[in-house]
């Protein structure tokens, strides 16, 4: 498929939403693999992950060790691979946006808003958890925040080019480049930049979407892929994924583990 360029973007945290609210142990972890990643051909797989993702490396807290797997391996490094596949053919623009909630479907918030819609409910019925002196931050700089981000998205549809209609008013959004273990030039979303002549957005290199994270995803996904092409029949697995309320003034840091 020839793409000339294209936008990949992806939230902050994104797995929070889909977590087994019943995982609080080591012994509960490994249960959740063996739902994940079900049945005897795939003990070694299991195994692996359960090396590649030490508890001591979470402080033994299952939900961030868990929430971690999740997001690497469901959430993050689909997009690590497909800028792997077309970084050569393509003009890619990633973006990693990390306004709160900056869950699973975020990104979406700005790019639907207009001025007849009340953010600040909005984000009330999308994470009604999140305390109210952060929806009043929200409320205060939504229209600057989102009128830019539909700047750049309407440009890229237009043009191909997401600085397309910024006429030199807001940050340029480089084409994205790696340096072999990172994506560079990632346009960043968020509340911590401040820099007065392009507030909330940033250029820089995305940690989630690494080699470190995402090239041991491809070897499950080429392992898992070899197997099902023998013929091994993959045991049913339960919904076990379910609503998990954040922790929004938790330090974001030991998340990008």
């Amino acid at each position: 498929m020839d793409v000339s360029s294209f936008i990949l973007s992806h939230d902050y945290d994104e797995a929070s939403l889909f977590l087994a609210d019943w995982v609080e142990t080591e012994a509960d972890f490994t249960k959740f693999l063996g739902l994940a990643f079900p049945g005897q051909a795939l003990v070694s797989l299991r195994q692996s992950i359960e090396t590649k993702y030490p508890s001591i490396a979470y402080d033994n807290n299952q939900k961030k060790r868990t929430r971690t797997v999740l997001r690497d391996s469901t959430f993050v490094c689909n997009n690590y691979q497909v800028y792997k596949a077309y970084k050569n053919a393509s003009e890619i623009y990633a973006a990693r946006y990390e306004i709160p909630p900056a869950q699973h479907g975020s990104d979406l918030l700005p790019i639907i808003w207009n001025q007849d819609l009340d953010i600040s409910n909005l984000i009330k019925v999308v994470a009604p958890t999140i305390p109210d002196w952060l929806t009043d931050v929200l409320e205060n700089i939504w229209v600057f925040l989102a009128k830019r981000y539909q700047t750049y998205f309407a440009g890229h549809a237009l043009s191909g080019d997401p600085n397309y209609l910024i006429g030199g008013r807001g940050l340029k959004w480089e084409v994205t480049t790696d340096d072999g273990q990172e994506l560079t030039n990632s346009m960043k979303i968020g509340l911590i930049y401040t820099n007065p002549e392009h507030p909330f957005y940033h250029l820089g290199s995305d940690i989630q979407v690494s080699a470190s994270n995402c090239d041991f995803w491809n070897s499950v996904a080429g392992s898992v892929s070899g197997l099902m092409s023998d013929g091994m029949s993959m045991e049913k697995k339960p919904h076990v994924f379910q609503t998990q309320t954040p922790d929004y003034l938790q330090g974001r840091e030991e998340n990008e583990l």
